[in-house]
């Protein structure tokens, strides 16, 4: 199989990276992967047999330079898209001679579906869109990764053209794929329209490594990892409010609370600001990411594990569930979601019973509290969470994938 993908281990891209490492274990399944450098190292997944190639889309070891041509390769985009026209030369250079049996391509948005589709069509194989993210759950321009210069006022329209074309692009290679996979219902209930061969396979966690523990702490910790984004995807707020009210209404707690973070840089001046606002500094410590292999650890030592959302609005994000929340539960640690998204996710951590989805700072606040009440008694706190006919693991996915596959290549 030939998986084309927009990110992969060490880059930031843990659903096809522990995609991969499962399927090492099929015998009948040889993965070639060709996916962009993209330069975050994050996803510390080791390989056995997938054979993996990465394109360098921007070629310059001039910084300057590099960022003059990411700035007219965008613009080239735009009109014609130039970052898929040297990708797929890229990609078709890789592969030249080679028989698969399937491609499968995993985007953030749209990029590299143009690519999958033409190779797909080129070897006349199935071609499988896996959308782990689509235009349509973001408020506005948040999709937008990278923030553009000042441009007399043009760096706000170009992302609504980016946009556009991209969704337009996404949505011509999704009526030419086989299937389309993507990850929580209200996803593919918005897909389906273009392509109804869809297929629901969540984030999840590494059930190799994301194993519950018991272990007790002098401390009660609350911890959040990974990146806040922005508030409109994230909200913090909520949770600074009630743990800040919290410590007013049991002043105990004062001489055990320990708030973790385990955060990017971006993230970090926002949670300091916030800090200091709530008067929370020496109950905190902020530090930057850790290796994948290290979380696990640091959740099942936790004694609350937070999780930030956003109310779902229409004009707002939608659908999201982000892979924290996934990883908490692989470690059955009790979630603290803030604010509830009052949508897909909350209804996740009810079905599931893995925490509280608060939709005030009463709810997050009383969680906390009686959390703690929990650790004091006995040093530790536990959550007696079920997956309740839920596939959330790795393992379990990757047989999801399979059955998929094996059903549309048979057909050939």
């Amino acid at each position: 199989m030939l998986v084309i993908a927009d990110a992969f281990p060490p880059d930031f891209a843990p659903r096809m990276g522990f995609l991969c490492k499962n399927l090492e274990k099929q015998n009948d399944w040889d993965v070639t992967v060709v996916a962009p450098t993209v330069g975050q190292k994050e996803c510390d997944i080791t390989f056995n047999k997938t054979e993996i190639h990465k394109v360098d889309i921007i070629e310059s070891r001039n910084k300057k330079l590099a960022k003059l041509k990411w700035l007219l390769v965008f613009f080239m985009t735009l009109l014609f898209d130039k970052k898929s026209l040297i990708f797929t030369k890229k990609a078709r250079e890789i592969i030249k001679g080679r028989k698969f049996d399937a491609i499968l391509c995993s985007t953030y948005y749209t990029f590299p579906l143009p690519t999958a589709q033409k190779l797909a069509e080129e070897m006349n194989i199935p071609f499988v869109a896996d959308l782990r993210d689509i235009a349509e759950e973001y408020k506005e321009n948040d999709f937008f990764l990278h923030k553009l210069p000042n441009l007399c006022g043009l760096e706000k329209i170009i992302p609504y053209i980016y946009k556009k074309q991209s969704v337009k692009r996404r949505n011509k290679a999704l009526r030419k794929a086989s299937a389309v996979i993507s990850v929580s219902k209200w996803h593919t209930d918005t897909i389906s329209k273009y392509n109804p061969n869809t297929h629901v396979i969540y984030n999840g966690y590494d059930n190799e490594i994301f194993i519950p523990e018991e272990i007790h702490t002098t401390t009660f910790n609350i911890t959040h990892t990974g990146r806040l984004y922005n508030e409109s995807i994230r909200d913090p707020k909520m949770f600074f409010c009630a743990i800040e009210r919290a410590l007013n209404d049991n002043p105990e707690m004062k001489k055990h609370l320990s708030i973790r973070w385990h955060i990017d840089e971006a993230s970090k001046p926002s949670v300091i600001e916030a800090t200091k606002k709530h008067n929370l500094e020496e109950y905190t410590s902020i530090n930057g990411f850790v290796k994948l292999t290290e979380v696990p650890r640091i959740l099942n030592e936790s004694s609350i594990a937070l999780v930030f959302s956003n109310k779902t609005e229409q004009n707002g994000t939608k659908g999201i569930m982000t892979t924290k929340f996934f990883e908490a539960l692989g470690c059955r640690r009790p979630i603290l979601c803030v604010k509830s998204d009052e949508d897909v996710l909350e209804q996740t951590i009810i079905k599931t019973n893995s925490g509280v989805a608060a939709r005030t700072v009463t709810e997050a606040e009383d969680f906390i509290l009686k959390k703690y009440e929990e650790w004091k008694r006995n040093g530790c706190t536990k959550q007696e969470a079920n997956e309740n006919g839920f596939v959330f693991s790795r393992s379990q996915q990757a047989q999801q994938y399979l059955e998929l596959l094996n059903r549309l290549t048979e057909k050939q």
